[in-house]
């Protein structure tokens, strides 16, 4: 067995994130297959809650705002069509897509690798939910 350092000290470790995180992607990474999926934008974050009937997804924008914990490009980086892929699992069981808390429906899509949706735009932070059923 071997150990390697994954991250090296930061002069404000007590406010940095990314060790964090770091910890919690390898930890998705060995538990399997993404319940969904951003690809090609390592700075978007997604987490999951899972209610009765409801999955909702927050998707946060890392290169969205300024701060001094996550060094940000200002407000103006926003993602438009933002494909997100969702597990098989995940897909065949939802039957409705909406943002929250506006409400608008987004559709499914499928192509030929794809099964998801597209999210609008991501400035800083978007909620979507899945309604779950058979």
């Amino acid at each position: 067995m071997t150990a390697l350092p994954l991250s090296l000290p930061h002069k404000h470790a007590t406010r940095s994130p990314w060790p964090a995180m770091l910890g919690q992607n390898l930890v998705r990474f060995l538990l399997g297959q993404q319940t969904a999926l951003v690809e090609g934008l390592a700075r978007v974050e997604i987490l999951a809650c899972r209610k009765p009937g409801q999955i909702i997804l927050h998707f946060l924008n890392h290169n969205y705002g300024a701060g001094d914990a996550i060094p940000g490009r200002g407000e103006r980086e926003f993602y438009r069509d933002l494909p997100v892929q969702l597990s098989d699992a995940l897909w065949q069981t939802t039957r409705r897509i909406r943002t929250t808390p506006e409400g608008r429906e987004l559709e499914k899509a499928q192509q030929s690798q794809f099964r998801g949706f597209i999210l609008p735009s991501l400035g800083v932070y978007q909620a979507v939910v899945l309604e779950q059923g058979t």
